[in-house]
């Protein structure tokens, strides 16, 4: 199951890329060969692009890639367990905090709506960001859960065999 989740995950950011590929194209069509003003999709590819950037670093942390936490944990001997599980607490603990932080926006936001996009509620957009930061909680705490019981190592120096 989790399988078809992640490939699942993987496809729909697969899809928004290409969707904001498509826009930006059709953006540069319309301004600069037909000479006509679209509005809208510039605001989509910036909508695309948020959506795209928290779903990407979702994807990064199922993947323990985030450029953040590997720097750190590359600068930490290979050998600190606690260390590998500190870090992890705290990228889940940021991630908590902005999940929240994106509910409060969606309830701040409600039904206001996007300058051109009138079907495009501002919540939406809000929504994209509290799934990504919870699906990057849930990917910590599973990363965190299989690191106590000894199915992944705890950082990447004993992934490379650095021991």
């Amino acid at each position: 199951m989790w399988n078809k989740f992640n490939r699942a995950l993987d496809i729909l950011g697969t899809a928004m890329f290409w969707a904001l590929c498509l826009a930006v194209l059709l953006q540069v069509v319309c301004r600069f060969i037909l000479k006509i003003p679209s509005p809208w999709t510039e605001e989509i590819a910036r909508y695309l692009l948020i959506q795209i950037t928290f779903l990407g670093s979702a994807i990064a942390a199922r993947e323990e890639s985030h450029l953040v936490a590997v720097d750190l944990w590359k600068r930490i001997p290979a050998a600190s367990f606690p260390a590998g599980i500190i870090i992890r607490g705290a990228v889940l603990y940021f991630a908590w905090a902005m999940f929240r932080g994106a509910l409060s926006m969606m309830a701040i936001a409600g039904i206001e709506t996007a300058t051109s996009l009138l079907w495009l509620r501002m919540s939406y957009i809000y929504a994209g960001m509290a799934a990504s930061f919870f699906l990057v909680c849930l990917y910590t705490l599973i990363n965190i859960l299989r690191t106590l019981v000894g199915k992944v190592p705890h950082s990447p120096r004993a992934k490379e065999g650095q021991l």
